[in-house]
């Protein structure tokens, strides 16, 4: 199990560029998760992601870093895209299964019905 989230006071004395490496840090632990499909994990992730994430966005951002949080952020942004993917084949996949599972009980139901 993941620790719970720092409360947003633990991250105030942590320099910006840090907490910039933890956010990424835990974008690819959570594309990994989701390549191995550790959802649960996934969204545990996400949970301490978001407040640090954010406590990094409320920064004024200095012009000679600009270039590398927008790299930052196309980073996370395409490393989200490929989870949410991800994430949706594993979603139509379990549709597909319960699709299956529903069509083989109406079967059955039809069958024993029949008096087969």
């Amino acid at each position: 199990m993941i620790a719970p989230a720092e409360p947003k006071s633990a991250c105030d004395g942590e320099p910006v560029a840090a907490r910039w490496t933890r956010v990424l840090s835990l974008t690819e632990s959570m594309r990994e998760h989701a390549l191995a499909a550790e959802w649960e994990h996934v969204a545990e992730l996400e949970l301490l992601r978001q407040p640090l994430l954010l406590s990094v966005m409320d920064q004024p951002v200095d012009s000679s870093a600009a270039g590398v949080i927008a790299e930052n952020i196309q980073n996370i942004l395409q490393t989200d895209a490929e989870i949410r993917r991800l994430g949706q084949t594993r979603l139509d996949e379990l549709q597909s299964h319960l699709l299956q599972i529903r069509s083989k009980k109406k079967a059955s139901l039809v069958y024993a019905g029949s008096g087969g």
